[in-house]
């Protein structure tokens, strides 16, 4: 395979600041989105909405200066992705291949479902069912997501990202201990799910990087 360098960043790709508006409504908190789950224990959650805002404690602190390192490491990469690297193959071949742009296309519907998996433990709803199978969605998603653009896919990203950081500012603090099952089977608590959003993030924008170099990713 021929090596290739890094793409250059295209000096009009600017890092939208993580703490734009959100938008009205939350990726992930439809059915759409997030995966079904089971149901969960009675416990704090969201603030009532006549609360004043208390300052982050340093808990809640260190997970948004997580989930905000993760998006400003990645996001100039997704975001000045060329047609040509987009076209660039990951891991896999035939029909199982994953070029650079699916890995995209999953990491917008991994951040939706990873968000919808927190709303609905929050809620005291169930995150997934206990027979999901996390490696079909993931197939069948990508296979949904083929067509659409790449500035719709980093948007859903990005709205995600943002997304996460108002439900992490409105939540109490004792919240962050509640316990769901991840769509891989793990159980983790709120926290886990928060950080497990930004290392998913992280891991895949380090395979693209690794497959544009010319030594592919991490299957």
């Amino acid at each position: 395979m021929v090596r290739r360098r890094r793409p250059a960043l295209h000096p009009q790709v600017a890092l939208p600041p993580s703490d734009d508006p959100p938008a009205r409504r939350p990726p992930g908190g439809g059915d759409r989105f997030a995966r079904p789950a089971q149901p969960g224990r009675g416990a704090p959650g969201r603030r009532s909405p006549g609360r004043r805002r208390a300052m982050m404690s340093q808990r809640k602190q260190s997970i948004a200066d997580h989930l905000r390192s993760a998006h400003e490491a990645t996001w100039p990469v997704l975001a000045s992705l060329t047609e040509s690297d987009r076209q660039q193959p990951v891991y896999g071949e035939g029909e199982g291949e994953w070029k650079v742009t699916d890995l995209v296309a999953h990491l917008a519907d991994a951040e939706k479902g990873l968000l919808g998996q927190v709303q609905r433990l929050l809620a005291g709803k169930m995150t997934v069912p206990d027979d999901f199978d996390l490696n079909r969605w993931n197939r069948s998603a990508v296979r949904r997501n083929r067509g659409r653009s790449h500035e719709e896919l980093v948007a859903e990203i990005r709205t995600a990202h943002l997304e996460a950081l108002r439900t992490l500012e409105q939540i109490d603090e004792a919240a962050l201990g509640l316990r769901g099952r991840h769509s891989s089977g793990e159980i983790l608590t709120v926290e886990g799910f928060f950080r497990r959003m930004a290392d998913h993030r992280r891991e895949h924008t380090r395979d693209i990087e690794r497959a544009l170099s010319g030594r592919g990713g991490r299957a």
